[in-house]
């Protein structure tokens, strides 16, 4: 089925949708309890974390049910629940009764939370029950589980007696959902009993819980991983290791329950929520393999992401229940059950399985100045250096302040490596997960790598594709990133951007005007450098996931008129003469349709204003100081110095690209007055390569002139 028939019927699906003790375990309901012994109760802090606090639907119009019926209802051990219920008061119920969907609210909220979606629902044919969950701290999936049972027991044997009302039900057609906490509830009542037909959590993934909150090492912050450190007294600095084992004792088997899981299932989740990645929430989408109907929505409307495409997924609960609970046909049964909000734009895509049948992994690499290219480093580079110096702040200050980023990244500051590719040519279709390897070596008995994906624009701001990160304790090392799944079309003339860090911290979402700032992964609190390489022997990478191309679409450079220059650097402006330096150099010049030699045709490199002066150093033919290799001409002054100040420059091929870097001292007449509208051009025999150098800046002491 191709994308325009799955959109034209989900449009006819959205026309139509318009118009007792069933636990799975062989338990009591009330001794239902998870592996290790008070390590399940972590979950409360991340369940009671979650923060939104608005109803997923506007307001309603005028109700066609009754209600809402608030009462507190004994679900055992002493806990009340206050409850909500409503109910359709006009139609014919079906013959069976009635189906009713659950309402959980998110952390922080109570059953006022969810009241307008409960009532939305009620006034379309279900009886709803929303209420508010367990006092935080006093609560474990199990709790919800157990919760779930009660409340439903409660409902289909005592509620018309207590509420002096007659509403039939169908036991056999009982929904659930909610986002944040709600989604954890909704997960709980979905694998840990057998109450519920259907199910739809939204912002959360239960992979999360075993595999983003310890992520290669890094210790999550905001939630479990700080509740089981501190809760649990764990010994140690860093204890990244004890703190993995108690997350998959105590909810592992949740994780291994989703393979068994026998109930369709509708997940939720944005790619780019702040608490947990969409990756965990596609893991939990392959995991269930018993389900008899799954459908996977990646988009927005996570924790501090914008909520942008809240109505298209709003519309897929709602025809999803419409389906299961109602018996509608009303055709979702048919939509492809990877269903994909592009970041931004929110345009719907979906496929048949995962990966993409279209998908290709397109590998870039890192090169010295911040490039990113298509090849291999053709030689040696320099590497890049990042410093991880977090003062006096030590492990025991870290634990107090588990839950403050702000005290956490005031604590290290961050230092930021950038590479970037050259504009797109033509758009590209990213989806998929990124990732990245970097040849590191650090100095430190460990240390942090962190890595974030950017799209960037000329003219609007930078938007955060994904992110990822990992923890050495050996070097030298190959950190091996997988960044979080993400969905993204890259207009032409927009850049990619890679960002390696020594502090994972960074904007969520740059777009909406939406920003928050959010620490993921606590940092190391010891001093160390962080050497990352990009040479032919260590080629540091990007991954980059396609749909329908092999090839990004970045410049390898033009010929003759287009010359695109990556950076120019010049230092030493007002520096007196003789101490003055520049360095100068352009990465990816393509030379297909040229053959040259500098050797015997000679060479020029010049950079100018438009209308005004002009400087250029000349290597004339023959010259006796040029060395040749398979991959490079090098010129270096030793039979004598060169009038102009040149002492190095070397042309590096790799391909049909090669590479142009130039030193030189003693530029007495370096005639730089206007840093926005340079042009570099070069000159090897007949063939001439000439552009604009991007817009150029003074450094703050004024003897260094930036141009990217």
């Amino acid at each position: 089925m191709t994308q325009n028939d799955q959109e034209a019927r989900w449009r006819d699906i959205m026309k139509r949708t318009r118009s007792g003790a069933e636990l799975r375990m062989a338990v009591p309901a009330k001794s239902i309890r998870l592996p290790a012994a008070g390590a399940a109760r972590f979950a409360l802090v991340a369940l009671s974390l979650g923060l939104s606090l608005t109803a997923a639907f506007g307001p309603v119009a005028a109700s066609a049910f009754e209600g809402p019926y608030a009462t507190l209802v004994d679900v055992g051990g002493g806990v009340l629940l206050d409850v909500d219920v409503r109910w359709p008061s006009t139609g014919t119920p079906p013959p069976g009764g009635w189906p009713v969907v659950f309402w959980c609210h998110p952390g922080g909220g109570n059953k006022s939370s969810t009241a307008e979606s409960a009532a939305a629902y009620a006034d379309d044919g279900y009886v709803t029950l929303s209420y508010t969950n367990r006092p935080d701290g006093d609560s474990s999936p199990d709790d919800f589980a157990a919760d779930h049972v009660a409340l439903k027991e409660w409902l289909l044997d005592d509620f018309e007696t207590e509420a002096g009302v007659t509403v039939p039900m169908d036991g056999t057609k009982f929904g659930i959902t909610g986002k944040s906490l709600g989604g954890v509830t909704s997960w709980s009542g979905a694998l840990l009993t057998s109450a519920f037909t259907t199910a739809v959590p939204f912002n959360r993934g239960w992979h999360a819980w075993t595999t983003y909150f310890v992520d290669n090492g890094s210790i999550e912050r905001q939630t479990a991983a700080a509740e089981v450190i501190l809760g649990q007294g764990i010994p140690g600095e860093y204890p990244a290791a004890e703190t993995q084992s108690l997350l998959e004792g105590a909810l592992g088997p949740l994780v291994d329950a989703l393979s068994t899981l026998d109930i369709p299932v509708m997940n939720q989740l944005a790619m780019l929520d702040s608490r947990v990645s969409g990756t965990t929430a596609l893991e939990d989408h392959l995991a269930m393999t018993s389900s008899p109907m799954k459908i996977l929505y990646l988009g927005t409307g996570g924790h501090n992401t914008p909520d942008s495409d809240a109505t298209f997924r709003d519309e897929l609960r709602r025809a999803w229940f419409d389906y299961h609970l109602k018996g509608e046909m009303n055709g979702i049964d048919t939509l492809d059950p990877i269903q994909m909000a592009l970041l931004v734009t929110d345009e719907h895509l979906s496929w048949p399985a995962w990966p993409p049948a279209d998908q290709s992994n397109v590998q870039v690499f890192l090169h010295e100045g911040g490039a990113i290219l298509a090849d291999v480093p053709a030689g040696a580079q320099p590497s890049d250096t990042l410093v991880n110096d977090p003062g006096s702040y030590t492990w025991e200050d870290a634990k107090t302040d588990f839950l403050s980023a702000a005290a956490l990244t005031a604590a290290v500051p961050k230092q930021t490596l950038v590479y970037e590719t050259g504009n797109f040519t033509s758009g590209a279709l990213l989806v998929g997960e990124p990732s990245v390897e970097l040849h590191v070596s650090g100095s430190a008995s460990r240390y942090q790598v962190n890595a974030h994906l950017f799209d960037i624009s000329d003219s609007d701001d930078p938007v955060l594709l994904a992110f990822g990160t990992a923890m050495l304790d050996s070097s030298p090392a190959v950190a091996s990133i997988t960044l979080s799944v993400t969905g993204r079309r890259i207009p032409p003339g927009n850049r990619l951007r890679l960002e390696i860090t020594n502090r994972d911290s960074q904007d969520v979402n740059h777009t909406n005007d939406y920003g928050f700032n959010q620490l993921r992964f606590v940092p190391f609190f010891e001093y160390s450098t962080t050497s990352v390489f990009h040479d032919n022997v260590r080629p540091s990478s990007l991954t980059v996931p396609l749909l329908g191309a092999t090839e990004l679409p970045i410049p390898d450079g033009s010929t003759d008129g287009d010359l695109p220059v990556r950076i120019l650097k010049v230092r030493g402006l007002t520096r007196p003469a003789g101490e003055q330096r520049a360095t100068l150099r352009s990465d990816a010049i393509d030379a297909t349709s040229a053959t040259f030699d500098p050797v015997t045709e000679g060479l020029t490199l010049g950079f100018s204003e438009p209308g005004g002066p002009s400087f250029a150093v000349t290597i004339p033919p023959g010259d006796p100081d040029w060395k040749v290799s398979a991959k490079s001409y090098k010129w270096r002054a030793r039979s004598a110095p060169h009038p102009q100040g040149l002492y190095s420059i070397s042309v590096g091929t790799s391909g049909s690209r090669f590479k142009l870097k130039g030193k030189a001292r003693n530029l007495n007449a370096l005639p730089i007055t206007g840093f926005s509208s340079l042009e570099l051009s070069l000159q090897i025999g007949d063939d001439i390569w000439s552009g604009a150098v991007p817009p150029c800046t003074l450094s703050g002491s004024g003897d260094s002139l930036k141009c990217k």
